[in-house]
Order: structure tokens, then sequence, then C-alpha cells
């Protein structure tokens, strides 16, 4: 591996080219010497000496002197290095202290991301700078920043087996490429003509993920150097440091948004308003945790589930040209989420499905000014869908993973809100029904809840007690608050009432029922649970005027009981005259018996006809059988029947009804029966002679 440069320096063998220069410096050092007389001398002294003496001492001299030489240059060249080496080192502290400190503490990525592309292109002064992460499903490598020679390429993007880049982001080691004409698809053949290229993977310390990739490119060839690089990988490593910090950061303060978001939601759903003001507020809110200027709810219909909209925000930046409805629909009745990052860059397959299936909905919203749209649906459960939300912006906005997730749980939080809302309706109509139905009702409608309180009374109910307070006096009411007023007014009533709430305590649920009489009328009470499934509610009381069934039902015995006690007479005389027939009597003698025997049948046939008309009119079935008739004759008929009675009892019956009054219009049979038991009343009770 090479060595930072901060690292001392280690001393390595002499190539050629050092040699060459010693040896040229050493002879110039000779030649130098000869030149200023100091060899002369030197050459003369040596003839003083013997022979082998001088040639010895001429090679020490000039071994001295190249030995001198060569240490000097050596000290000089060493000197140089370490020179060379503290400013090299100098440089690269000065780099990773100036640099950084241009970019730290910044909380947004995104602004991370660009600070440091400029600083490292303006402060730095290198060439073709882009920062790539990969986009929030992973699979491909964006452009986020780039330095202003390759501006243009912001926002492209590259599968992780690109070369370079994509190498460097998958093996998590650098790729220096010495020769970038070797790779004519590098940056997509756009962008200026580069000579090398390094390409970094942001890694921050004690983490395998990899955050992105720096790229740097250079026009020379011989631009990365050993330090270059070094100084290159470690401002990397601090810049995915940093990114590290920035990102957690911006998650913390994304929940944070997504949790006050959230929280004002279920605030502004508590408060007690309308379905469409909730809709409005949850929408602003959507909008702004997530950065859009414009909005839509629509909702299904109750009964053509077609939707439509319940509010919609920031059309006035369109112009108040509204939004196509067909990416609603597609997501309503599919069920899946539309997000569309720009509408005139489509990436993924099933986006650019839609844009086959819908492309004037894209044209259209490309027209009115729409580059972003994203659009959910409201799903209660894995069930039903009550209806879509989506949002729009006039610029290209990508979310992230944590928007997705905090757009989705809006609309779950705005499908319960939806989901209560039509339930509570439902139930307030029913509700209403139900009471419109109890408070109309004929008979007396009393609930009671478990709580023992007066849920409902109807009007009827206290007009069948005879009570002269109004129904809202006792809705809402604990039972035990109007026992003691029932006690002083309807104290039968009052125990019943005792008896529904010890039922309604000890949880003794069948259903009873019973008679009691007021003043004016007598009233029939049941009660029964009012369940819902498993689960009791309360207990349901009605009572029933039973007033006039009672009168009927007292007449009809009076009248059957009166039937068969005149039934004795026409049967009496039947008998007698049968006994007087068997006897001998004469023909005239027979005949009147026979006229008796007959009306004595035909008595016993009115009976039973009087029987079964009672019984017609309290079905509701007898039928009048109208004609004129002379009233006097009609009387003079009653009372020829009538006569063997009247000598029974010893009592004399004299029609004096004028004959010449005029004729009056009735069912002759059911006036003959009121006249007939009118007239046996008069007998039973009329003193004899």
């Amino acid at each position: 591996m090479d060595q930072k440069p901060s690292d001392p320096p280690v001393p390595t063998a002499r190539n050629l080219t050092d040699s060459l220069v010693l040896f040229t410096t050493a002879v110039m050092v000779l030649l130098l010497a000869r030149y200023t007389g100091w060899l002369d001398n030197f050459l003369n002294w040596a003839s003083t000496r013997p022979g082998r003496e001088v040639e010895k001492l001429i090679i020490v001299a000039l071994v001295t002197a190249v030995g001198f030489v060569i240490f000097a240059l050596r000290r000089w060249q060493d000197a140089n290095h370490l020179r060379h080496s503290a400013l090299v080192e100098s440089h690269y502290w000065q780099q990773m202290t100036e640099l950084p400190r241009q970019w730290r503490g910044i909380s947004s990525p995104d602004k991370l991301m660009n600070t440091a592309v400029d600083v490292l292109a303006t402060q730095a002064n290198w060439q073709g700078i882009l920062i790539l992460t990969p986009d929030p499903n992973r699979h491909l490598l964006l452009i986020r920043a780039a330095s202003p020679d390759l501006a243009s390429l912001v926002g492209e993007s590259y599968p992780f087996e690109t070369p370079i880049m994509g190498t460097a982001f998958t093996t998590s080691q650098p790729q220096l490429i010495q020769h970038l004409a070797d790779f004519p698809e590098h940056l997509h053949g756009r962008g200026p003509q580069f000579a090398t290229c390094l390409a970094l993977p942001l890694q921050p310390t004690d983490s395998t993920e990899i955050a992105g990739v720096l790229l740097v490119h250079s026009t020379t060839s011989d631009s990365f150097d050993r330090a270059t690089r070094h100084l290159l990988q470690d401002l990397a490593q601090n810049l995915a440091q940093e990114w590290q910090q920035a990102h957690l950061t911006n998650i913390a303060r994304q929940r944070l948004v997504s949790l006050n978001a959230l929280h004002q939601i279920a605030a502004h759903l508590n408060r007690d308003k309308s379905l469409k003001e909730n809709a409005a507020d949850v929408l602003n809110i959507a909008m702004l945790a997530l950065g859009f200027r414009g909005g839509r709810l629509a909702l299904a219909a109750p009964h053509t589930h077609q939707l439509r909209t319940v509010v919609e925000q920031g059309l006035d930046l369109l112009a108040n040209t509204p939004l196509p409805h067909e990416l609603c629909n597609y997501v309503f009745a599919e069920g899946q989420a539309v997000a569309i990052a720009d509408v005139n860059d489509i990436q993924t397959a099933n986006l650019k499905a839609l844009t086959t299936a819908y492309p004037e909905t894209f044209a259209r919203l490309d027209q009115i000014g729409v580059r972003s749209y994203v659009a959910v649906p409201l799903r209660l459960g894995q069930g039903e869908v009550l209806g879509t939300l989506s949002l729009f912006e006039l610029l290209p906005h990508e979310l992230t993973l944590h928007e997705q997730e905090l757009l989705h749980n809006i609309a779950d939080q705005l499908t319960t809100a939806v989901s209560k809302s039509q339930l509570a309706e439902r139930v307030a109509h029913e509700q209403t029904r139900l009471w419109t139905l109890m408070e109309s009702n004929h008979d007396g409608v009393i609930l009671v809840n478990l709580a023992g309180e007066v849920e409902f009374v109807n009007e009827t109910a206290m007009d069948l007690l005879g009570l002269p307070v109004h129904t809202a006096v006792w809705q809402g009411q604990a039972v035990t608050a109007v026992l003691d007023d029932l006690h002083q007014r309807l104290p039968e009533f009052a125990d019943i009432m005792a008896a529904e709430l010890a039922r309604i305590e000890t949880g003794n649920e069948p259903p009873t029922e019973g008679e009691f009489s007021t003043d004016k009328r007598h009233l029939h009470w049941f009660n029964h649970p009012v369940m819902s499934e498993q689960t009791t509610l309360g207990r349901l009381l009605v009572l029933r005027d039973v007033t006039q069934e009672r009168l009927l039902e007292q007449l009809r015995d009076d009248l059957i009981h009166t039937a068969i006690h005149d039934l004795r007479n026409p049967i009496a005389a039947i008998s007698g005259c049968l006994n007087m027939l068997t006897a001998e009597t004469e023909a005239k003698e027979r005949d009147e018996l026979l006229k008796i025997m007959r009306r004595g049948t035909h008595g016993l046939q009115e009976l039973v006809n009087t029987i079964l008309d009672i019984s017609q009119l309290e079905n509701g079935q007898l039928t009048l059988n109208l004609l004129p008739v002379n009233f006097s004759h009609l009387v003079g008929d009653v009372l020829n029947v009538q006569q063997s009675l009247a000598r029974y009892y010893d009592v004399s019956l004299h029609n004096l009804v004028p004959k010449d009054l005029p004729e009056v219009i009735a069912d002759p049979p059911l006036i003959k029966r009121v006249l007939q038991n009118l007239v046996d009343n008069a007998l039973k009770f009329t003193p004899a002679g």
C-alpha cells in the first residue's frame, strides 16, 4: 500500500539516473580543480614524492574529493526530499483542515453534497467532480451534485453494473482509471473529455454500508499521484462521515416532522368538525409535511361508487384549471399508489405502462404545469377503497422512503376518519329514522340503557300515562330520579319501572308483560332486552292502550251471556210445543203450536246470526245491507216474535209507532236484532201485569 504524505521518507537505492548525475558532478569538480590551479599545485608537490607513493596520493585525493562531493550532494538531496515531504504533508493537513471545515455541520444531505462539490472545485481546483448516491430502492446510482463543468448531468442515473462508479460502489474499493479513453460510454459520452478518473466510495468509518461514490476527473494523465490519491480518499471518508451524520439528522428531522404532522392530523380529526373541514385540514398538513403545493381528496359516492371531489387545494397555481381524474380513478380502481417524480422523465416500467395507457393524461399534466404527482388509495384495511388522496407540485419532486411511509400513514389516518365519519352518518341516519318511527308509534315506548338511564321516551308514552311533563324531562334522567313522581301519580307503573331497573342491575333479562290501569285507560305493557349480537344494550318497555279492546271483550262476554240466557226461551217454547203435539190436539191448536215453533226456530237463528255479526264486527268484516224500511212494520215484526215471551212474563206488548211514518234507510236484520235485545231486556225487568 502507498504511504500517506505524513509518513517519514524511507531511503532507497540509487538508480541509474542518480549515478550519472553523481559521476558528472565528480568530473566537473576535477575540471574545476584543474582550472583553478589547485590540481597543478597538488601535482607539483606530488612530483617531489616517489612514483608509487604519488599514485597513491593522487588516488586518495581523488577519492576523497569525489566522496566529499557525493556526501554533500546526498545531504542536499535528502534535505530537499525532507523539505518536499514537509511541504506535501503541510499541504495535506492544510487541505484536510480547511476543506472539510467548509461542509462540516451541514444537516441537509443535499446541501452537504453540493457544498462539498463546490469546495473541491473552487478551493482545491479539481475538475469534473460528481457525487452519486443510490436511489431509494437501491437499484440505480443517481448524480446528486456536480461541479459546474458537469452540472448538466445532475439527475442522471446509472445501473450498479456501470464500470468505474458502479464498481467502486459495489466493491467498496477506489478505482483509478489512467486512460479514460478506454471507457467511451463513461457518463453516457456527455460532458468534457477527461484523461483520467478517480472513483472513491463514500464509506463512513465503522460502517459496511456505502453512502455513494465521489468521482474526480482530470485532463492530464499524471494528476492523481500517491499524495493526491490519499488526500482525496481521506476527504471522501470525511465527507461520508459528515453525510452519515447529516443523513441521521435528516431522518430524525423527518421523523419529527412526521410525528408532528400525524399528531396535528389526529388533533384535527378529534375536533367536532364536518368531514369536509377535517379533510381540508389533513390535506394542508400533508402538503406542508411532504413539500407539495397542491392536492385533492376524492371519496366514493355511497350508492354509485363514483369518485367525487371533497376538497381541493392549490388550483390557483394552475390558473384554476382542474386536475385530470384518470389517475385518481386508476388508483381507486386498482387500489395501488402512483408516484411520479417528474412527468417529463418517466423511469420505472409501471409508470411507462401508465403513460402508454393514459397518454393524454400525462400530456394534460405537463400542459397545465404539473411536474410531480402522487396519489394513494384510502383503503380500509385490506378491503374496500373509500377514495384517493393525491398531491401535486410544479417542480420535480421525488419522495424518499420515509416520505412515502409518512404519506401512507396520513392516508391511513384519513381513511379511519372517513370511515368513522361515514359510519357516524349512517348511525345518525338510522338513529333518526328509528327515533322518528318510535316517536310516531301509536304505542308508548320507553328505552332504558344499562346505566339505568332513560335513553328515549316518546310523547305517546307520556300521554298514555297521563303525565303532564315533556319527554325532555325524562330523557337522560336516571330511572331512580323519576320513580318518586311516579309513585305519587302511578304507583303500579312505578313498581313496574323499579322492577325493570332491578332486571338491568341483576342481569335478569327474560321478556315480561302485564297490565295496569290508570284513571282513564287500561294499559298493557311488555318489555324486551335490546341486543346487539350477543351484547345487551338496555331494556325496551312498550305501553299499549287496550281500553277499547277490554270494553269490547266485556261487551262480547255480556252479549254471549245474554244470548245463552235468551236461548232458553225459544228452546223451552219449542220443547213445550213438541210435548203438546205428542198429545191429541185439534188442528187449530196444532197450527198455532207450529207457528210458535217456527218463531222459536227463527229466534235461534237470529241469536246465532247476532253472535256471528259480533265476530265480524270485531274483525272489521261486517257489511251493511241498507234498504228502505217501514219502521212501524219492523217494530210489529219484533213484537210478534216476542209475544210468547211476553205472555210468559205476563206482560202486554203494543205497537204504538204510527204506520204512516216515512220509510227510513237501514239494515233490517241488524235493526231487528237491536230492537229484540231492547224488548228482551224490557220484558226481563218489567213487572208482571
